[in-house]
């Protein structure tokens, strides 16, 4: 049996749905790696390097999650601290 995952958009609608389900810890993965990617046009494919945050949070039996692209893992540790979130960087496991 797999867990609800709710995936969000942007990091203002993923706190909204936090502050609704009293959610106040979560992990912060930062990636960091080389992978084929669509170019823009949708015609071909590139490699590049590629980056970005994951944010997860955990509350009765459901996963929250947000993909920041492009994002360091520093800033938003401390942007999510400074909101009132007890933060656990390196790992995204919170169960």
């Amino acid at each position: 049996m797999t867990q609800p995952r709710i995936a969000y958009d942007s990091l203002e609608t993923f706190l909204v749905a936090l502050e609704a389900a009293g959610v106040r810890a979560v992990g912060v993965r930062a990636v960091s790696e080389i992978r084929p990617a669509p170019t823009p046009t949708g015609h071909g494919i590139v490699i590049g390097h590629q980056r970005w945050v994951d944010i997860t949070g955990y509350r009765s039996g459901v996963l929250y999650v947000v993909r920041l692209r492009d994002a360091l893992p520093g800033p938003v540790a401390a942007d999510l601290e400074t909101r009132g979130y007890k933060v656990r960087t390196g790992s995204d496991n919170l169960t």
